[in-house]
């Protein structure tokens, strides 16, 4: 009966969704936010470098001009301090042969002079182009590699959400079998919970009718053991012609001992019903038929369905309480049972006994029977004991 209850939790892991979709697109989410945010801080980076090696490469083209500037003009001054020194010391020259050598020497100064200006700013031109060419060029490389970093950055930034996206496809690929599997798993463990019950229902059956052939094999052996009991009854007349006596004596005592203990029961009973007036009529009469004392014979009928382990069980709980003896068993596994027990000598507070035995799961009384719910599934709690 547990694995039939157990089938419509099966269902639901038929029909259960897969609830890890919205943590995988979670993943996607922030990985992709990531990416970008990573393509945003490299692209930065590189732009920011870029800046620095353009700033880098103009100091540079400045420092180089400046350098040609700084050299046509030391030449210009070496020059013009070479002229003015020769015409000095040819106006300072007494010796015409000396004065003329440095008037030829002052025009050669001059000739020197004006062609170590024309040099000096012609190696200035040149160096300011230069510098400015290879400023053109470093700036032109800065802007090359600024642009293929930044296409490798974007490169990596849509492989990085390319890879988020073949990610999630695999972790949804994965979450896709894992609940097929688990699909799978709960079809097939349904299908032998199946199969066990069709064959616990088989081996029910197989036991009805194995009980109705021995309700058949008793009724001949109650026809049999009816004439025993005739002819045992005949022998026993004569026995209890001889015990009696002493019988009788054993039975006043018994029923005095009883009459006392009935009495006694009853105070007992009054009080507990005064006691219990202000607790509601139906706290009451349970509480009435728990302390009612039972003599004689009782009826105490088994609530279908009827578990033939469990009624072995309830037998033996029986045959366990003191005075009580068990009579007869009658009824089927469909219907209701029927346990005849008789009470002797000492009255019995028989429900609440039925009620402390661990097999029963509920008592009611029902005119001059007891009604009895015993437990399901007893066969493994109760194993040990039987």
């Amino acid at each position: 009966m547990s694995e039939q209850k157990g089938a419509p939790e099966d269902e639901n892991v038929f029909s259960a969704e897969d609830k890890s979709t919205p943590e995988i697109k979670g993943g996607r989410k922030r990985a992709v936010h990531q990416a970008k945010e990573d393509e945003r801080r490299t692209i930065q980076k590189i732009i920011d470098e870029a800046e620095k090696a353009v700033f880098t490469a103009i100091d540079i083209k400045e420092k180089i001009i400046n350098e040609a500037k700084t050299a046509e003009k030391k030449a210009t001054t070496e020059a013009s301090d070479t002229v003015i020194r020769i015409r000095n010391e040819a106006k300072a020259a007494s010796d015409e042969d000396h004065k003329a050598a440095l008037i030829t020497a002052l025009r050669e100064a001059k000739k020197a002079k004006e062609k170590s200006v024309f040099s000096a700013r012609e190696v200035r031109k040149r160096a300011v182009y230069q510098a400015k060419q290879d400023e053109k060029k470093v700036v032109q490389e800065i802007i090359d590699n600024t642009e293929r970093a930044i296409i490798a950055a974007r490169e990596a930034g849509e492989r990085a959400i390319n890879k988020a996206f073949e990610v999630e496809d695999a972790a949804r690929e994965r979450s896709r079998k894992e609940v097929k599997e688990s699909r799978d798993r709960a079809r097939k463990e349904a299908t032998e919970a199946k199969i066990r019950a069709m064959k616990k229902a088989e081996e029910a059956r197989k036991a009805r009718e194995v009980e109705e052939v021995a309700k058949e094999e008793a009724k001949k052996e109650t026809e049999e053991a009816k004439r025993a009991r005739e002819a045992e009854e005949k022998a026993r007349q004569e026995a209890e012609k001889i015990a009696r006596e002493k019988a009788k004596r054993e039975d006043e005592e018994a029923e005095e001992r009883t009459k006392k203990e009935a009495e006694e029961a009853k105070i007992r009973a009054q009080k507990e019903a005064e006691e219990a007036k202000k607790a509601k009529p139906k706290a009451k009469a349970e509480a009435k038929a728990e302390t009612a004392l039972y003599k004689g014979m009782v009826k105490l009928v088994i609530t279908p369905p009827v578990d033939p382990i469990a009624i072995a069980l309830f037998k033996e709980s029986l045959q366990q309480i003191k005075n009580l003896r068990l009579l007869m068993i009658s009824g089927s596994i469909d219907r209701s049972a029927q346990i005849f027990v008789s009470v002797k000598e000492e009255p019995v507070s028989l429900l609440k006994t039925l009620n402390e035995m661990p097999i029963v799961k509920d008592t009611t009384v029902s005119g001059n029977e007891i009604l009895v719910t015993l437990k399901e599934n007893n066969h493994r709690l109760y194993q040990v004991e039987v």
